[in-house]
């Protein structure tokens, strides 16, 4: 499928909007796979972005509020925030309002599709520790209109689970690796994301929260009682907390609390075969 041009474009990730406009009057948005089943059409934006070319990227930056020691970090700017990029693309800058739902790109020639990874990523996470929800580097599948999470460190079998799973009928792979959990009215939603290791692995659909594994590969499929704290302490290890928000970083620690209060939670020792998906819907809390 070729990729889609666009001069003002729209991304909905967990019921969240990214609204992408231009004050470059010839250029269109490239959206790339797997991006395209996450654009929507005109709806009231929760971030508003505006791209603009600018030569030099040298602002004057005050101080580092954190660094990702990856690709990108954060700074104050005049009041507000400041995002440095430096992807595969050429580097590129944001700056942002504290709420981080306005904000400016300034980026040199030849990057059409600015909002993807990472920077899509950075917003949703910080905007979800506002108090909206948390993401989580995790699997999840809906299996039958049921919601399970199958989260682990990496090799720890995500990607592989996703893989069994994606040959079973009635079953849609929404990520195999970044799934975000929110509360809404009570009742807890995971969403699919566009950042995953494969890009045939993911689904914008959203589905109600049933299940949470904590998986590892083993010799036979069996699961294991854990404590709340092991539960919170696995969550908290595998979230992308806002560790440079402090209120950011309390909303994710109570949102957490609540998580295992209310979803059910194991730990997965599983052989790497479809036994496994029998084995799990046969369990009595499935």
């Amino acid at each position: 499928m070729k990729d889609i041009c666009l001069d003002k474009m729209n991304l909905k990730i967990a019921d969240i909007t990214i609204f992408l406009t231009s004050e470059i009057s010839d250029l269109k948005f490239e959206i790339i796979e797997p991006y395209k089943q996450f654009t929507v059409d005109q709806c009231e934006p929760d971030i508003t972005l505006t791209l603009s070319y600018k030569d030099k990227l040298d602002y004057p930056f005050e101080s580092k509020i954190f660094d990702s020691n990856g690709i990108w970090a954060l700074y104050s700017y005049h009041g507000k925030k400041a995002l440095m990029i430096d992807s595969n693309y050429p580097p590129y800058i944001v700056i942002l309002n504290n709420d981080y739902k306005c904000g400016h790109i300034y980026i040199q020639k030849g990057l059409n599709f600015p909002v993807g990874y990472p920077l899509d990523e950075i917003l949703i996470i910080n905007l979800l520790s506002l108090g909206y929800g948390i993401v989580l580097h995790a699997c999840g599948i809906c299996d039958r209109g049921r919601g399970i999470i199958f989260a682990g460190n990496s090799g720890s079998g995500k990607s592989t689970l996703a893989q069994i799973w994606s040959n079973i009928e009635g079953v849609t792979v929404l990520s195999d690796d970044r799934i975000i959990i929110r509360n809404i009215d009570g009742c807890f939603w995971m969403y699919g994301t566009p950042w995953n290791g494969d890009p045939d692995a993911c689904s914008s659909m959203k589905i109600p929260l049933h299940n949470i594994f904590f998986i590892k590969h083993g010799d036979k499929n069996t699961l294991h009682k854990c404590t709340n704290i092991e539960a919170a302490c696995f969550l908290l290890e595998k979230s992308f907390i806002t560790r440079w928000d402090r209120s950011g970083t309390q909303f994710s620690l109570k949102f957490i609390e609540e998580l295992i209060q209310e979803i059910p939670y194991r730990e997965l020792s599983f052989v790497p075969d479809e036994k496994v998906v029998e084995f799990l819907r046969n369990h009595d809390r499935l």
